[in-house]
């Protein structure tokens, strides 16, 4: 009898064990997801980000269901630079993967500043992990080491050593300014020299001239390097050489642009200056003008570079 107990526990234990395992087989799939949407997405900002080169920007979205044909509704959130191509992505039947693009105007960007934009769909139609509000900026590819110029208006320049009715007067040289900026700027050719002047003018009338590079000056000038330009003028048949000041400290800026371009039509800017020519060598004013006797000059005068037009 004591006996038949065991076995009798036995056989309701075994019981009760199966039971719980059917309980458990019959609610599993309470823990099984099944998507009441097509579980949409945008895919994450590319690890480069978004380059404004001049290309169109591309988002991408992905869907985790695709049984049927999807027509769905994405906005582009007003105030950016940019211009969506469509308004209702469509995925096809067995297609899980669509794109939108965004346009912008390439001729309003600058360097260095970041164009944000939001682009959304509807949340319903969201993956329980999904993104249905998609937030990144564009910014442009921009480096100081390979500046991109484009005219931009025209200079012409003056040195009053010579006096009045030199030939500076009536010549005019390209003024470039660097794409994406409204700051690097570059004279092409400056004084038919062959050389462009490169420089940077802030918005406080900080000039810096970057380029060309300090050329050591003759010993009859005496004088630490300076920046070198054999002109396209001449005193009795010899060309002159132009030696401008590398002292940032001495050049003045005047009438520079408040707000935007910093070169504008009527702004100027000056430095200490030098001529020579080979057989004379330092040239003063003397050579030039009435009012200067032998000796009374040193040669340096202030070399001006005005804005003539802009483009």
């Amino acid at each position: 009898m004591k006996r038949m107990k065991s076995i009798y526990r036995i056989l309701l234990s075994a019981v009760a064990t199966l039971s719980l395992l059917t309980a458990v087989s019959c609610s599993q799939d309470e823990y099984i997801y099944t998507p009441d949407n097509n579980c949409v997405t945008f895919q994450d900002i590319p690890s480069s980000g978004f380059k404004l080169d001049g290309n169109v920007l591309v988002v991408e979205l992905t869907r985790g269901v695709a049984d049927a044909d999807l027509a769905l509704g994405v906005t582009l959130e007003p105030g950016s630079i940019y211009t969506i191509d469509k308004t209702t992505v469509n995925f096809p039947k067995g297609e899980y993967k669509a794109m939108v693009n965004l346009s912008y105007d390439e001729d309003a960007l600058e360097a260095f500043v970041e164009y944000p934009f939001v682009l959304k769909f509807d949340a319903n139609e969201a993956s329980p992990t999904g993104i249905s509000t998609f937030k990144a900026v564009g910014q442009v590819p921009f480096s100081l080491d390979d500046l991109q110029y484009e005219d931009y208006g025209t200079v012409y320049c003056e040195n009053y050593m010579f006096g009045s009715g030199y030939d500076f007067e009536g010549k005019t040289y390209t003024l470039q300014v660097a794409k994406y900026t409204k700051n690097y700027y570059r004279i092409k050719n400056l004084l038919g020299s062959g050389i462009d002047m490169d420089f940077f003018l802030a918005a406080d009338g900080t000039l810096e001239i970057t380029a060309p590079m300090e050329s050591p000056t003759p010993d009859d000038i005496n004088s630490y390097d300076l920046y070198k330009f054999p002109t396209e003028f001449t005193h009795n048949g010899e060309q002159i050489t132009l030696w401008f000041d590398t002292d940032a400290d001495y050049i003045q800026v005047r009438d520079q642009g408040e707000e935007g371009y910093t070169m504008i039509e009527g702004t100027y800017f000056s430095n200490y200056s030098v001529c020579s020519i080979p057989s004379v060598g330092l040239l003063t004013a003397d050579l030039f003008r009435d009012d200067y006797a032998p000796g009374e000059d040193d040669g340096w005068w202030r070399f001006y570079i005005n804005v003539d037009t802009v483009f």
